[in-house]
């Protein structure tokens, strides 16, 4: 009776560690979306390249080990923020609500959707470290 106890608390742990590191690279991979819509965004407007001044974009991809599925994420971004529409007000014209979009994506259902199926995919590549 001990051995199913202790095999049975074993199984819930393992599932348990497994579930809060995919929470994890879920919320990093959300993380990594956000910073490139910002990225995509500035770039467009501003001919400014983030990642030559600043690395989070390469810190998410590399914690979140988004390698082989990032593309798909990338271009669902940039469709993202090629959609941002202009602004109504007319004191706002020639700007963009960039980072309040970029918030939003973040949050969406979409986002979630697409991470959560793009993980579900990868997941055989996950090697997560002890």
């Amino acid at each position: 009776m001990k051995k199913y106890v202790f095999l049975l608390i074993s199984i819930i742990s393992l599932d348990a560690c497994s579930s809060s590191k995919d929470t994890e690279r879920l919320k990093w991979t959300k993380d990594y979306a956000f910073c490139r819509c910002l990225d995509y965004s500035l770039q467009s407007e501003l001919d400014v390249n983030i990642k030559e001044i600043d690395h989070s974009i390469q810190t998410y991809m590399d914690i979140a080990q988004l390698y082989g599925i990032y593309m798909e994420l990338d271009a669902f971004v940039l469709d993202f923020t090629q959609q941002i529409p202009e602004p109504i007000i007319e004191d706002l014209k020639g700007t963009k609500p960039y980072m309040s979009y970029c918030l939003e994506l973040r949050e969406s259902n979409e986002l979630d959707v697409l991470v959560r199926r793009l993980l579900k995919n990868k997941r055989a590549d996950i090697q997560w470290g002890d």
